[in-house]
């Protein structure tokens, strides 16, 4: 039961995060004055597949691994990528609907980009140098 637990804690807050969004994009909508932004209409995406899945499946992995404290650490980095790229989303949404940009949105997004992406590598180095090692833990 524990360990189901520890697999649904994070997919549950990423399912709360989804539906904040989806919420918060459609209220934005009513009040745009008739402008949408594909940025703001599919907010709730990256939460949703980057957060919701990536968790379940990273949760199911952790159980049948001995990945240790290093895996926490790349979970902490994937999922500042995760909210950076949600925020990135969600200014650029903002910024198409008052008809303006910024330079530092799309800097945002690349940020995202490379946590998510590092997050994910050093995760499943982790995980592969805990299945190598046997019962050795990284904490």
């Amino acid at each position: 039961m524990e360990d189901s637990k520890k697999i649904m804690m994070p997919a549950a807050i990423y399912a709360g995060v989804t539906l904040f969004c989806a919420v918060f994009s459609i209220i934005y909508n009513i009040f745009a004055h008739g402008v949408h932004s594909p940025y703001m209409t599919w907010l709730f995406v990256w939460p949703l597949v980057l957060g919701v899945a990536v968790e379940i499946v990273a949760g199911i992995i952790r159980q049948k691994t001995d990945a240790g404290r290093v895996a926490d650490i790349a979970e902490c980095i994937y999922n500042s990528g995760v909210a950076a790229l949600t925020v990135s989303s969600m200014l650029r949404g903002i910024m198409d609907i008052a008809g303006t940009g910024s330079v530092y949105q799309v800097w945002m997004l690349y940020a995202g980009t490379v946590m998510a992406a590092a997050g994910a590598v050093i995760f499943a180095v982790a995980v592969l140098a805990g299945k190598s090692n046997g019962s050795r833990k990284y904490n």
